[in-house]
């Protein structure tokens, strides 16, 4: 059954210092029949931990916003879908911090601790009215920037040198029967990133 608003994420795993990108399908006809009055979407990354013994005073928690942006996306009377269509798709974007840490999960008996970011979607509906919110998770993974520039590298094709290294090995093909020789070689090239 469709909803209201949907939230379209290509790619939930996302670098840091990258652009998480996506769109909200608004469903016009439903939109109406649960009076909404504007749609706004949010990137939240937070970080929460938890120390203590449960059940006892000897607690302590902490939970830190990493990062908060919200952008609203569209206000009753502003934007409406195609005459094809009910569906009305507004593309968001935001800037993930070069310095957001990557998600992360930890958890024990006497402490957890969580890095977690998530794009939310939200139809106001006004004053005294519960608004409408659809979550997605995103998982935050560090820069590679080693890898990133091996990538970059071998991306234009490997013009170098392959070298090539061989072993062989006697082996029993059973506990109690014969042995067999077994052999390999491997190509590699190795090279200094400047």
């Amino acid at each position: 059954m469709p909803d209201a608003i949907t939230l379209r994420i290509p790619s939930q795993i996302v670098l840091a210092g990258s652009t998480v990108e996506g769109a909200v399908e608004l469903n016009f006809p439903l939109i109406q029949e649960e009076q909404l009055e504007g749609v706004r979407v949010k990137l939240k990354g937070s970080v929460f931990t938890f120390l203590g013994q449960p059940r006892t005073e000897l607690t302590e928690t902490l939970d830190l916003d990493i990062v908060r942006i919200e952008h609203p996306v569209w206000t009753r009377g502003t934007a409406y879908p195609p005459p094809d269509s009910h569906v009305l798709s507004i593309p968001f974007s935001f800037a993930l911090p070069d310095s957001a840490p990557p998600s992360y999960q930890f958890s024990r008996l006497d402490c957890q601790s969580v890095v977690r970011y998530l794009v939310e979607a939200v139809g106001v509906r006004g004053t005294l009215r519960m608004n409408k919110r659809v979550v997605q998770p995103i998982a935050v993974l560090p820069v590679d920037r080693i890898g990133a520039r091996v990538r970059e590298r071998l991306g234009r094709g490997w013009t170098g040198k392959w070298t090539s290294a061989a072993a062989e090995k006697t082996v029993r093909t059973s506990l109690w029967g014969g042995s067999a020789r077994a052999e390999m070689t491997v190509r590699y090239e190795t090279f200094i990133l400047g």
